[in-house]
């Protein structure tokens, strides 16, 4: 008789632990299946948009009306950010694509130069018609080499998912994908930028500012910051990647996968700031509130040295809040130093941070006292608009260039605005649409 009930409760054990293998390895495929079709979604939507950019760009050659000519360099500048967004989409700590990247950089820096100028006054010159003729040739060169990428993928039905088991077991096996993009790259360079003294221009002025100058730290100390910060057991495997040393920033990739866990973090070698943070997990239902939230935001921020953080808009998308912080200097918000976190609010745990625009831009800044007062910048607000909140700002106009201005928050018809008024001109630089939910002075009311 015992031993019959021995041999059911063993029979239920081993039933309920085959029950529990078949929920954990099908949630895991699940997981699998939706990074592979973001990756591929990202990818295809990438082929697309460098086929739209060929031919924009050939279309502009063509045109001789300085009326379209503007308005084309803007469709073109559209496109390039779009496919630049479909790239960062891509794993871009295993496919070789910084050459892309700068590539996709360059036309839109060229394009929206030139579309915001008035090409009556100031015609494209002999060298800006060799720059376009330059990236013309050099889009048909990647556009045909993701098409062929394209071909492959699809008729040998290959996956992106199989180059994260090549990194995670350290194997040196080749595979088509990154085989593919090497060549993409590898015809970019062709076209050496020392033949082009206006791309090369924009290359040496970007990232001149930034955090990226302080001392290189060890892979050893920079593994030792992430398990303390992340609370990371030293017994528990990371996979350490490091970046090419053609990146345009050097970092260090660290992943750790766990039954119900995947967590990447990127840091930067020089400093061991982090560039970004992903714990993908099931978030349950809220416990903790949208200011709790905020609290371990902040914590966080102090956590990793980001000095000086004020929080100018929240968010909450189901049980995640989203948090934008900026940097102040001398009570000067300076929105090109901004940082974003998102928590997890059933037990406030970080799962997310986007700190790229920090990291390039952060410098001690000489801020000159503004021309205009702020009842005179105030003049040239819409007179409907019912201002809450206000302060000085430093934000990089249409052409990239940072500026003082006066930012002012305010409502009108239910709905919650933000302006920056130029704090020399008085001119209206920036506008904003906000919802009710991202206010600060709402949520700290």
């Amino acid at each position: 008789m015992i031993r019959n009930i021995v041999i059911g409760v063993l029979a239920i054990g081993v039933i309920g632990l085959s029950v529990f293998a078949y929920n954990s390895n099908k949630e895991k495929e699940n997981f699998l299946t939706s990074v592979e079709n973001n990756y591929q979604r990202a990818f295809h939507e990438l082929t697309y948009h460098m086929d739209l950019l060929h031919d924009h760009i050939g279309t502009s050659l063509a045109m001789n009306s300085k009326d379209s000519l503007s308005p084309q360099f803007v469709e073109i500048w559209k496109v390039t950010s779009e496919a630049k967004g479909n790239v960062s989409q891509l794993p871009l700590d295993l496919v070789p694509v910084h050459d892309t990247e700068q590539f996709l950089h360059d036309v839109g820096n060229f394009t929206y130069e030139t579309s915001i100028r008035d090409l009556d006054d100031e015609p494209l010159n002999k060298e800006e018609i060799q720059t376009l003729e330059d990236l013309y040739e050099q889009s048909a060169e990647v556009k045909d080499n993701l098409r062929k990428m394209q071909h492959v993928t699809l008729n040998d039905g290959l996956k992106w998912v199989e180059i994260d088991q090549l990194l995670a077991d350290g194997s040196e096996e080749e595979h088509e994908i990154i085989d593919g993009f090497k060549e993409v790259d590898g015809h970019i360079t062709k076209f050496s930028e020392q033949n082009n003294p206006l791309l090369q221009t924009a290359k040496n002025e970007d990232n001149k500012y930034g955090l990226l100058k302080e001392k290189k730290e060890s892979e050893e100390s920079i593994e030792k910051k992430v398990r303390h910060l992340f609370s990371i057991e030293e017994d528990q495997p990371l996979t350490v990647t490091k970046s090419e040393q053609d990146a345009p920033i050097q970092t260090y990739s660290f992943t750790s996968e766990l039954d119900d866990l995947y967590m990447y973090v990127e840091m930067t070698e020089n400093g061991g700031y982090p560039l970004s943070l992903l714990i993908d997990r099931d978030v349950n239902e809220a416990t903790v509130s949208l200011y709790d939230g905020q609290i371990k935001a902040e914590k966080f921020l102090e956590d990793f040295d980001f000095e000086t953080m004020d929080l100018y808009e929240t968010q909450q998308f189901q049980n995640i809040g989203l948090y934008k912080f900026v940097h102040v200097q001398n009570d000067v918000r300076i929105f090109p130093d901004t940082v974003s976190v998102k928590v997890a609010l059933d037990d406030g745990e970080i799962i997310g941070l986007q700190a790229y625009d920090y990291v390039r831009n952060h410098h001690n800044r000489n801020i000159e006292k503004p021309k205009l007062s702020k009842k005179e910048a105030e003049k040239e607000i819409h007179e409907n608009i019912q201002i809450e909140e206000d302060n000085l700002a430093i934000v990089e106009n249409d052409r990239g260039d940072e500026i003082l201005a006066y930012e002012f928050i305010g409502t009108m018809n239910n709905e919650t605005y933000r302006v920056f008024i130029n704090a020399e001109s008085g001119a209206e630089e920036k506008i904003e649409k906000l919802s009710n939910k991202e206010m600060n002075f709402d949520m700290m009311g």
